[in-house]
């Protein structure tokens, strides 16, 4: 049930692939054919001209240079955004999980890039070369851009192997937004700014007019006894005025002594099972996977009550969390 969404070091992968699909529509491999005497009726070349002949890597006669230097890692790609998303990442398809995919793909598309600079086209320049004659000056060999497409696979298959293992990389791409706290919005306060939310994560309820019992002379003031996660009782009556009718003084909090909790951002350091809040069945609702940052909602009498995916289970193991700041 844990669902991480992109992480730096899967921005990097997508990049690198990104940069792997852009560069393989320019020249991966090309000939260059220069004539080094005279030229005679017929050729194709005069003298001391030359020609350039080049080919991408969506060319047929270098098959399958494409599938395996573009399309595998691509997929490789598709197979971690899968993952991250999926409500199961660890459930194995056809063997293996959707990240165990990717970087099976990933090293794979690496491998190819490596060596394909060495071997496309090469078969090529060797027939041009025997088959020239002495006057004209062949040279063939990769482009720059295949040996850009070589360093991208390797960059791509190397984060996606180190990418959960280093905890800057397996970091959310996009810091986790909080969900604004059950309560009043906040209110803005003389200075045109804003209070900070209290210890329970709420904000403070806005003032209602209340009269002064000196001038008689109604002054803005929170209404005594209304939580801040409460509405005004329906007794407070505002007239016309700007006086406010007398309301029932609301019943004193219950509890009062029980210390106050706060909702907090944490981080596990290894994966940490997630137990029913309740019922007799001890299986885990959900597992906690490091790298990823998980919301504290409410205390609980085993530990902390902690949401995952819209699903609540309780983390008694706290120790060795990080705490977000």
């Amino acid at each position: 049930m844990n669902r991480k969404g992109i992480t730096r070091g899967d921005a990097i992968v997508i990049l690198a692939v990104v940069l792997i699909f852009i560069f393989s529509f320019f020249k991966y491999y090309e000939v260059s054919a220069t004539i080094s005497g005279g030229s005679d009726d017929g050729d194709f070349l005069g003298g001391g001209r030359s020609e350039t002949q080049g080919w991408n890597a969506w060319t047929v006669n270098f098959y399958p240079l494409m599938p395996a230097v573009v399309l595998v890692p691509i997929l490789g790609v598709l197979f971690l955004i899968i993952g991250r998303f999926v409500a199961q990442p660890d459930k194995p398809v056809m063997g293996l999980a959707p990240r165990q995919w990717a970087i099976a793909f990933g090293v794979t598309g690496a491998i190819s890039g490596f060596f394909a600079p060495f071997g496309a086209g090469g078969m090529i320049g060797d027939m041009v070369e025997d088959l020239a004659s002495s006057r004209y000056g062949l040279d063939s060999g990769p482009t720059v851009f295949a040996w850009l497409m070589m360093v991208a696979g390797l960059v791509a298959a190397l984060f996606l192997i180190i990418g959960d293992r280093i905890p800057s990389l397996a970091a959310p791409l996009f810091s986790p937004v909080p969900q604004q706290p059950w309560g009043y919005p906040p209110q803005p306060n003389a200075s045109g700014g804003y209070p900070p939310p209290n210890a329970t994560g709420g904000y403070p309820p806005p003032a209602y007019p209340v009269p002064n019992q000196s001038t008689g002379v109604a002054t803005a003031a929170p209404m005594a006894g209304v939580p801040a996660h409460m509405p005004a009782p329906d007794g407070a009556v505002v007239p016309a005025g700007g006086t406010v009718a007398s309301p029932q003084p609301a019943p004193a909090a219950i509890g009062t002594d029980a210390p106050e909790f706060a909702q907090f951002w944490f981080a596990v350091p290894e994966a940490r099972p997630l137990a029913p809040t309740e019922g007799l069945s001890k299986e885990p609702v959900a597992t906690l996977e490091t790298g990823q940052w998980y919301l504290a909602v409410a205390p609980h009498q085993d530990g902390v009550l902690v949401e995952v995916d819209g699903v609540r289970g309780v983390l008694s193991n706290l120790s060795g969390i990080q705490r977000g700041e």
